[in-house]
């Protein structure tokens, strides 16, 4: 059975996705969110805090790591610093991860990297986004 970690397991994406990975009953689905334990068997991990993060990846040694991990619009421009490390920088830290250890990694954006001023928008158009969360979440992505 494929073993799957889903990072922000708590938050609207990453709970989805936990959900629907767990009730297909093919994988083993390993939670981990910052502080909330939705159901037994939940972790919680800082991502501030990358020991953590790698402690818990190498105990469960997953195949895929979902990456539903974020800091919101209104967080992001109330603490930049915080969203350019969460969103910025903590997707290439699992990149790097992920290149080492073996593990693919999902990793999901936002389509609010782009303004909307031009439209029909592709993935390889400029990041025209406004506002820090749209430049957060620009620095993160993971080719």
């Amino acid at each position: 059975m494929k073993k799957i970690t889903v990072l922000g397991a708590g938050g609207m994406a990453g709970h989805v996705i936990s959900s629907y990975l767990s009730e297909t009953g093919k994988y083993q689905v390993q939670n981990i969110s910052h502080h909330l334990k939705l159901a037994p068997g939940w972790l919680t991990a800082d991502v501030e805090r990358p020991g953590e993060i790698t402690a818990r990846l190498a105990e469960f040694g997953p195949d895929t790591v979902v990456n539903c991990t974020g800091v919101l619009v209104k967080e992001s421009e109330q603490n930049p610093g915080m969203a350019a490390y969460v969103n910025g920088y903590f997707p290439h830290f699992l990149e790097r991860l992920a290149n080492e250890t073996k593990f693919r990694l999902v990793h999901f954006s936002t389509d609010c990297v782009f303004s909307g001023d031009k439209g029909a928008y592709k993935e390889t158009d400029a990041r025209d986004g406004k506002g820090f969360y749209a430049q957060s979440k620009a620095m993160g992505e993971v080719i």
